[in-house]
């Protein structure tokens, strides 16, 4: 169980350590310069602070192991939008519901129910 929650941790935030780590080949492919790719961190904490505030109630409503299994499948979802992204602009589009998700880990970790 301690396995599957740090890993729900891990997801929440790879893809911001993977866009860090990918900038240089991202801005090359992508044609994007380095203000765009600072968009990306920010319209991804954008929406995780305006999402954040609701975070406990969605657990609270739907449960933390079903929230754990959304938090799995939309991290999923969201790499794959992001690694097939055959643009600045697409990137700016997949990495905000990419991190709707960033609030949800903490309850169901706290909350082993």
């Amino acid at each position: 169980m301690t396995a599957l929650l740090t890993c729900a941790m891990a997801f929440s935030m790879m893809q911001l350590f993977l866009l860090g780590a990918l900038d240089p080949r991202l801005m090359d492919d992508l044609d994007m310069s380095p203000t765009v790719l600072g968009l990306t961190t920010t319209v991804g904490f954008g929406a995780a602070a305006v999402l954040s505030p609701v975070g406990g109630r969605v657990v609270d409503r739907i449960g933390p192991r079903r929230c754990l299994v959304a938090l799995l499948v939309v991290s999923a979802v969201a790499l794959t939008l992001i690694g097939s992204a055959p643009g600045a602009w697409f990137l700016l589009g997949a990495v905000a519901p990419a991190d709707c998700r960033r609030p949800w880990p903490t309850p169901p970790r706290t909350r082993r129910s």
